[in-house]
């Protein structure tokens, strides 16, 4: 067995309730007859992944974790700062990959049908999401460069200068920008770390 796995004795699948929708994540897909399910606590800070077959655990593992199903199919999953970066059905005879798809009672879940309901919202929500996201790296490269390389190479870039109520605003939007883009399993390493 490799580091942060661990193979156990087949606990149910707790139900979705309450704070789950904030706190929790559950992916489900159907394979070979059998639900299989990813289940995460958003606040587990060794970021434990949960594999469950037919509604009980198999195995867990540290993101990012790789969990072998049968000869030819495994599960990938890996969180990210906010949320979820993927949670996929990997077949490796043909590197076909299926995404598991959120649980009803999720945040995922949620965002999901709001999307299905509301294509226009949704659409305008993911350009918005982007646009602040985008906006805060522009303004916010200078400033991390300065603290980095500038001190070692003497150099400094000019930074922006907000004032305090228009950098707390940009702080909420980033965070709010972010879990948007967390909750539709949406990742780009340079927006979303």
């Amino acid at each position: 067995m490799t580091a942060g796995a661990s193979t156990n004795s087949g606990e149910p699948l707790p139900p979705i309730s309450g704070w789950d929708i904030v706190t929790r994540g559950s992916f489900a897909i159907e394979h070979s007859g059998e639900e299989l399910v990813v289940d995460v606590d958003y606040f587990d800070f060794s970021e434990r992944i949960r594999l469950y077959r037919a509604g009980q655990l198999l195995e867990t593992r540290s993101s990012p974790a790789t969990f072998s199903v049968d000869e030819t199919t495994r599960v990938e999953a890996e969180m990210s700062l906010l949320g979820m970066k993927r949670v996929d059905l990997v077949d490796t005879s043909s590197a076909e990959r299926l995404r598991f798809q959120p649980r009803s009672g999720t945040g995922e879940a949620w965002r999901a049908e709001l999307a299905n309901r509301w294509p226009r919202l949704n659409r305008a929500l993911g350009v918005a999401s982007w646009s602040v996201l985008a906006f805060s790296l522009l303004t916010q490269l200078p400033v991390y460069f300065n603290m980095t390389v500038g001190r070692l190479v003497g150099a400094e870039l000019p930074t922006f200068d907000f004032l305090a109520g228009v950098n707390t605003a940009l702080s909420v939007a980033g965070v709010i920008a972010a879990l948007d883009r967390a909750l539709q399993l949406k990742y780009n390493r340079w927006l979303d770390d």
